[in-house]
């Protein structure tokens, strides 16, 4: 059994053995763009299968209620979000259940802005909208910025595509300001769109 070192304050999170793979794993799901961990369009099919593959045998492998599992949860489903959606949300929904009793903050703020993704592309408004909610609290209260801009922008197509463009209006104006601010131009053009 190798060793494992202490990475962060939150409970249930340690491990550095794992930093090397998971990085090669990120770097794979993101391609160039390193630092975020959820973004961009869904990857080409080839990096699917492999990210898949990795995650799907990291998780099988290793049981141990920790943060780590949450992160890989979450990575997996957002990563499957468009093609294996039940799967995703499956995944999500474990993210957001371990997370929650493990009182990991991000995780939590990651599984919901999941969870809310895959009930929007599936219709279902009212549950979308709330899980978009919890997540852009969960960005408020970390200060992830990038997160928050996603949670507006689900917000805002959730209501737009229930055709309530007056509630749409307040979010996709509150993510627009706040991408420009962060010099994000992905998430300027999502919410003007």
């Amino acid at each position: 059994m190798r060793a494992r070192c202490t990475l962060g304050k939150e409970k249930g999170t340690e491990g550095c053995g794992w930093l090397p793979l998971t990085s090669v794993l990120l770097s794979l799901l993101l391609g160039s763009q390193t630092g975020r961990a959820q973004q961009g369009p869904p990857l080409p099919l080839a990096r699917l299968v492999v990210v898949r593959d990795s995650l799907g045998r990291l998780l099988a492998a290793d049981h141990r209620p920790d943060t780590l599992r949450v992160v890989r949860l979450n990575t997996l489903a957002f990563a499957l979000r468009t093609n294996d959606a039940p799967q995703a949300q499956r995944l999500a929904q474990q993210a957001l259940a371990l997370a929650h009793h493990l009182g990991f903050e991000r995780g939590l703020m990651e599984a919901h802005f999941n969870v809310g993704y895959n009930y929007r592309a599936r219709n279902q408004y009212d549950s979308a909208i709330y899980h978009s909610q919890q997540a852009l609290a969960g960005a408020i209260r970390t200060r992830n910025h990038y997160t928050q801009t996603r949670a507006y922008y689900n917000l805002a197509r959730s209501y737009t595509e229930q055709g309530n463009y007056a509630a749409a209006l307040g979010p996709s104006l509150d993510g627009l300001a706040l991408a420009h601010a962060i010099g994000n131009a992905r998430a300027e053009l999502l919410h003007l769109v």
